[in-house]
């Protein structure tokens, strides 16, 4: 399953569901902090993660 956190979502989380076998991307390493919801839900979207 893939998974994107939003940047609220700390370090302690991405290695949690990493460690149990997920997917993870971030908002944060992907720099894209502080992109609008509408922004992030089309990216979301491209990645077939929506």
């Amino acid at each position: 399953m893939k998974i994107k956190l939003d940047e609220n979502m700390g370090k302690c989380g991405q290695e949690i569901l990493r460690d149990a076998g997920y997917n993870v991307a971030t908002v944060y390493e992907q720099k894209m902090g502080g992109a609008s919801d509408d922004k992030l839900f089309r990216l979301c979207s491209e990645e077939g993660l929506a």
